[in-house]
């Protein structure tokens, strides 16, 4: 994807950017100014926990996080979990 994207023409893909898949970041700011964090430890209150489900499989880590938001696949269960109580 990265040979295709650098041999097309700017104008048409002006904001791309990828990092190196063996190296990841720890986040990466979003455009709103977000810290967008991968893994289940937030940097701030502004960060968006990216994923939590791949490094603790029951979500219990996600329970008592402080952070602005969670981008996961089960975000009724953890909406759940946090708000009501309710552990399955």
């Amino acid at each position: 994807m990265v040979t295709f994207l650098s041999s097309q023409p700017a104008n048409l893909y002006p904001n791309w950017f990828y990092y190196d898949d063996a190296n990841p970041p720890a986040y990466v700011t979003t455009t709103s100014g977000k810290l967008w964090t991968f893994g289940t430890v937030p940097i701030n209150n502004t960060s968006v926990v990216v994923l939590p489900e791949i490094d603790d499989r029951g979500l219990f880590s996600t329970v008592k996080l402080h952070c602005y938001g969670i981008c996961s696949t089960y975000l009724t269960f953890i909406r759940r979990m946090r708000n009501e109580g309710d552990w399955y």
